[in-house]
């Protein structure tokens, strides 16, 4: 694969194609740079056979046609790529879905967001979660996380250890969010975990 992708770099286009010919067989996920090089190299077709043989490559070739301001073809390769799986793959490809809808809610699309939504049990609490955190939005995270949603549980402990506010996740801790608890051991915060996790145990007898 790092020839193939030093060949097109260098626009060498023919010897580059005829590497990438040889990396068509299914353990062989193509990287997220030689599609975006096949796809300036005008090898289109080539860059779709490549990625359509996994998740991973489909991923991957719909981020790099995002990078190239082809948003709307990367939503059509997503929904063509899913519908072909059938709604019992959702859960294995969990990530695509989620990618999708963040296509559609970013390019204004959210009637078709909220309908993908509903269209799975699997996936729409993580990506949910996911876009609160990423919008910083402790309230509606902490909402969820206390109806015992574990996507937001973990998103709102990662969100609260990244801002320093310790206080928060040890109270958590003590009311027995495992994610808050673990937020605290990564960072090093034995002290508080201890002292979270005995009044924790005090409170359960």
């Amino acid at each position: 694969m790092r020839l193939a992708e030093q060949e097109l770099a260098a626009g060498r286009v023919a010897a580059g194609v005829a590497e990438v010919d040889k990396l068509r067989v299914p353990d062989v996920v193509p990287s997220r740079r030689l599609l975006a090089l096949l796809l300036a190299a005008g090898q289109e077709d080539r860059a779709r056979t490549l990625a359509s043989q996994s998740g991973a490559g489909v991923e991957r070739l719909a981020t790099a046609l995002v990078d190239v301001d082809r948003r709307a073809e990367a939503i059509d390769l997503l929904r063509h790529h899913l519908d072909g799986l059938g709604r019992e793959a959702a859960w294995e490809e969990f990530n695509l879905y989620m990618l999708l809808a963040d296509l559609l809610v970013d390019a204004g699309r959210g009637a078709e967001a909220l309908a993908l939504c509903r269209s799975s049990e699997y996936w729409p609490e993580r990506w949910v979660a996911t876009r609160l955190a990423r919008a910083g939005n402790l309230a509606r995270l902490r909402a969820m996380a206390d109806v015992g949603l574990i996507p937001a549980q973990r998103e709102l402990a990662a969100l609260l250890a990244e801002r320093g506010q310790f206080a928060e996740l040890e109270d958590r801790t003590r009311r027995g969010d495992e994610y808050a608890a673990k937020q605290l051991v990564v960072l090093g915060r034995t002290d508080l975990y201890e002292v979270a996790s005995d009044r924790s145990r005090s409170g359960s007898k």
